[in-house]
């Protein structure tokens, strides 16, 4: 190992904060290094430019290597990048920040991946709220909420770019570990939160753009956003329409989910909102010096009148605004709601976005094995619920135990429960509930639709047995009883066996709120079960005040929740609706 030249880079020190110029491609003079293989391995924190653009050689190394740490199992970023999978580990500092949550991890991947192979990499380090119309603002004040939007991660409008920080800096280097921390506090959903139609040709633009749908478009190293509030990769698509992804949690665990049963990338909304399927957006650099060092190619000083050029949506194959206002949009007309746009594969409307998806992976020629379906759905239900144990685990974890800690008062105002900051972040759970809830009724919808549909003579429809209503009960009885919990109580013991079957019936009583007794944060209601609970009175009030966001079954981030707890309890109907859904799956499906 080289060590680094200090003196030959301090003329470069006071450049570092700085970021890439914007300008248009064909202002781009980048001379190309003569067969220039380096890594960055000659300084664990060192980060040089050896390559102005990613090849399509380059595209191909980044999808292998995801690829390989996707098998490894790994359960955080840590353990993916210090695996064996990690061909690059070995030259890595040991004070690397190796902590994701969902949007870090694509981001952090990519960016880790850049500094090793000497590539450019550039994101919006900030965004903004995009205002609200004057009749939006009045619509607020009515409803009781602030004039002003709070959270970036739920704008009505959705947000716009504000800044880019390209790296390396002009300088041709950079810290790179000081960089993957700052990374982590730049990006978050509301990163993604950006309408593709109004800045994909922007001077500023998005970090990816919204591909065309099908198997060409998503692929490895695809980022798949859900408006509601998550961001996952994609790791392969099927010829029957499913996907395996790669994601992180909010708590640093990594999830393998797979889709159509992931509970999330089942919604298009609005075009303000950003789309779900995007793919990092090609960037080049220009006006770049090679020199040699110790060996090795590498560009040092970025000319002022260089910089990185960001390619825009015009410029790029497979970039499409389908997803975002549907397939029969033209340019210039109004950007249609979710409800308004129209979809089209082969000539033939489709009558669902997700069927849509689906067909389009499938060349037109999907085949849906309903059996498979629902074994499927059970199976991400059971993934979804393995991971909250460890979520609610936390909550119980330290000195001060966030069970044991003060929640609000009488008197306080509720807030955003989809968003929250410190404990709440990391260890509450509604987003996760709701999905839990939203996938458990689905699997009732879908084998309705499956018998319908094969009743009909839909040639989408793979099966071959005798009796598919029974097929579709016995798979889902089945799948749902291998699936157990135990969870930790008040006490420290372990609470009786919990198969899917009755915690889906607990649902709608599981507390989302990491301030509240493990005993009702698992739906107990039976006072044996509870006698161990160390709710006080006014926790308990606001247990049961917040009921009526158990029954719900949709997120709605935008929703007004600053409300007191006196307020709730006079009028339960603020959060949502009074009744709770009907969650015995089993019998729901034995009456279809």
């Amino acid at each position: 190992m080289h060590p680094l030249n200090f003196a030959a880079l301090g003329r470069f020190t006071s450049l570092m904060m700085m970021t890439f110029a914007l300008v248009a491609p064909g202002q781009l003079q980048a001379q190309d290094l003569p067969a220039c293989t380096a890594q960055n391995t000659g300084h664990a924190h060192a980060w040089f430019l050896t390559k102005t653009e990613w090849s399509s050689a380059d595209e191909k190394e980044w999808q292998e290597w995801i690829i390989a740490l996707y098998k490894t199992k790994c359960h955080t970023l840590g353990e993916c990048l210090k695996s064996p999978a990690n061909k690059f580990r070995n030259s890595d500092p040991p004070n690397l920040n190796m902590f994701s949550d969902c949007t870090d991890f694509p981001y952090k991947l990519r960016m880790y991946f850049s500094w090793k192979k000497g590539l450019p990499f550039s994101y919006l380090s900030d965004v903004s709220a995009r205002p609200l119309s004057k009749a939006q603002i009045q619509e607020r004040l009515n409803q009781g909420k602030p004039e002003q939007q709070g959270d970036l991660r739920s704008t009505v409008n959705g947000n716009q770019p504000e800044e880019r920080r390209s790296l390396p800096t002009k300088a041709g280097w950079v810290d790179f570990v000081s960089e993957f921390s700052r990374i982590g506090d730049a990006v978050s959903t509301s990163t993604l939160r950006l309408n593709p139609v109004l800045f994909g040709n922007a001077p500023l633009r998005p970090d990816f753009y919204a591909v065309k749908l099908g198997a060409d478009g998503i692929k490895t190293g695809t980022v798949a956003y859900d408006a509601s509030g998550h961001v996952a990769m994609v790791i392969r698509t099927y010829p029957d329409g499913r996907i395996d992804f790669f994601d992180s949690k909010s708590d640093g665990s990594i999830g393998r989910p797979k889709f159509p049963a992931f509970k999330y990338f089942k919604t298009f909304s609005r075009a303000d909102h950003g789309v779900i399927f995007q793919n990092w957006r090609p960037i080049k650099v220009g006006g770049a010096t090679p020199e040699i060092y110790n060996g090795s190619c590498r560009y040092y000083s970025i000319a002022e009148n260089g910089g990185i050029a960001v390619a825009p949506d015009r410029s790029i194959r497979g970039q499409s605004y389908e997803q975002a206002v549907g397939t029969e949009w033209k340019s210039g007309q109004p950007i249609p709601s979710p409800r308004e746009r129209s979809y089209q594969d082969n000539g033939s409307r489709v009558d669902s976005h997700l069927r849509f998806i689906q067909l389009r992976l499938a060349s037109g020629n999907l085949r849906v094995d309903p059996v498979q379906s629902i074994k499927d759905s059970v199976g991400d239900l059971c993934g979804t619920i393995e991971h909250r144990v460890e979520q609610v685990k936390g909550a119980l974890s330290g000195d001060d135990p966030v069970y044991r800690q003060t929640f609000l008062g009488a008197g306080d105002r509720l807030f955003n429960v989809f968003g929250g900051q410190g404990a709440w972040f990391k260890y509450s759970t509604p987003s996760m509930d709701v999905g839990i809830r939203k996938v458990a009724l689905g699997i009732v919808a879908d084998s309705k639709s499956f018998l319908e549909r094969y009743a009909a003579g839909d040639p989408e429809i793979s099966y071959s047995g005798a009796n598919l209503k029974a097929d579709l009960m016995k798979a889902f009885v089945r799948a749902a009883k291998t699936c157990v919990i135990r969870y930790h109580q008040s006490n420290g013991q372990l609470s009786h066996p919990i198969a899917l079957p009755e915690l889906l019936m607990r649902s709608t009583r599981l507390s989302f709120n990491p301030y509240d007794c493990p005993e009702r944060r698992w739906g107990a209601s039976d006072p044996a079960e509870l006698r161990q609970c160390t709710n006080d009175a006014m926790k308990e009030r606001w247990y049961k005040a917040m009921q009526p966001l158990r029954n719900t079954i949709e997120k709605d981030e935008t929703a007004n929740m600053s409300f007191t707890l006196g307020e709730l309890e006079a009028n339960p109907s603020l959060l949502g609706p009074k009744d709770e859904p009907v969650m015995d799956i089993e019998n729901r499906l034995r009456a279809l």
